[in-house]
């Protein structure tokens, strides 16, 4: 009997491997696999449609809700850490085709709260060449996915002489399907099979299924420990540069002390010199003195001011590190909030591999 045969579309064939590996991975002994483009797709026929969540609506209304599958992919952890990096109040461009695929990536900057910078979504399927065109010319950093803005894809093959030669480009590394949608496509693709009474291939892939599903499991397990060690640990960092940036503030306040003791000795220095002229030549060593002790007044205060200068600047660095660090700890314990979620599901399709392989074996 025929496996399930699956149309997998993306707006590029990149983009579309990149939905087909998630089906490979997840329901592979189950399917036989088509990629198309959003041009291709139309005239390709199938048992089932696999597409992006931005395009759930356009396929639901064309195939119907039970033979469509979308799959929201997000970036993986390290491509917002890398975007938390930017400095504060710079504008950053999410690059995409749509501005609802722009909006995948925007929610998840809001989920883990970088919100020091300046988002504006350029979406090259939709607006006009002139504003594409005066945006992209002035960008000095341009994010989104691998699929739009390596260096062989549309962001250089049809926009690179309008970039800056300084300008950042941070494209994220293959995205990670959500638990929720490859659970909701695995749960599709069975009751498929069982509705089509696909008794032959039910029985050969039953067990194979079952034995991958538990191999998972394991690891999910192993990669959630990981994660709650990490998050964790980046829990720590966050409050030990908290504590040194407390401790630049207290230096601060040293120095303000320091300055006034420099001030007051400056006076009383004025205040000598004065009064040793007025001695004469009985008050001629003790003018010696007191300038000696207006100098070092001078050059304590020309020392405070370095240090307050260099003070300065470290306290902008740990501001940068300090709320990167925030932001990463906040990314880390999300992945592991994500993580466990993993794990609720993947028990659920235990759960459900186990009842094919009973109902395989009692239909066999």
């Amino acid at each position: 009997m025929a496996k399930i045969k699956i149309i997998v579309v993306g707006s590029n064939d990149a983009l579309a491997q990149e939905l087909e590996n998630v089906v490979v991975n997840t329901v592979g002994d189950l399917v036989d696999t088509t990629r198309a483009t959003l041009k291709e797709y139309a005239s390709c026929a199938g048992d089932m449609y696999i597409c992006y969540a931005s395009r759930e609506r356009e396929f639901t209304a064309k195939f119907g809700e039970e033979k469509v599958v979308a799959l929201e992919l997000r970036p993986p952890a390290v491509f917002f850490i890398q975007v938390a990096q930017i400095p504060a109040g710079e504008k950053v461009i999410i690059f995409n085709n749509s501005r609802a695929g722009a909006g995948v990536i925007e929610k998840y900057l809001q989920q883990y709260q970088i919100s020091h910078l300046q988002y504006q979504v350029v979406a090259f399927d939709e607006d006009t060449a002139e504003s594409i065109e005066s945006i992209l010319s002035q960008a000095e950093y341009i994010i989104g996915n691998e699929g739009y803005t390596a260096p062989d894809k549309v962001l250089y093959s049809r926009y690179g002489k309008l970039l800056r030669p300084d300008v950042t480009v941070i494209a994220s590394p293959a995205r990670e399907a959500t638990s929720e949608s490859v659970s909701c496509m695995a749960k599709k693709v069975i009751s498929f099979v069982q509705a089509q009474d696909r008794k032959s291939l039910f029985r050969t892939q039953a067990q194979r299924i079952n034995d991958a599903i538990t191999n998972i499991a394991a690891s999910i397990e192993e990669l959630n420990a990981s994660q709650q060690e990490l998050a964790a640990s980046m829990s720590e960092v966050a409050k030990l540069s908290g504590k040194a940036f407390e401790d630049v503030t207290n230096t601060n306040n040293i120095l303000d002390v320091i300055r006034q003791i420099a001030s007051q000795t400056n006076l009383l220095g004025l205040n000598a010199s004065i009064e040793a002229a007025r001695a004469g030549d009985l008050g001629r060593s003790f003018a010696v003195v007191a300038d000696e002790v207006r100098k070092l007044s001078v050059q304590s205060t020309d020392s405070t001011k370095n240090i307050d200068r260099i003070l300065r600047q470290m306290q902008s660095s740990m501001d940068t590190v300090i709320r990167t660090t925030q932001q990463t700890a906040r990314i880390t314990e999300e992945q592991s909030h994500a993580t466990q979620s993993i794990t609720v599901m993947v028990t659920s399709l235990q759960q459900i591999s186990e009842e094919m392989l009973r109902s395989a074996h009692l239909e066999g």
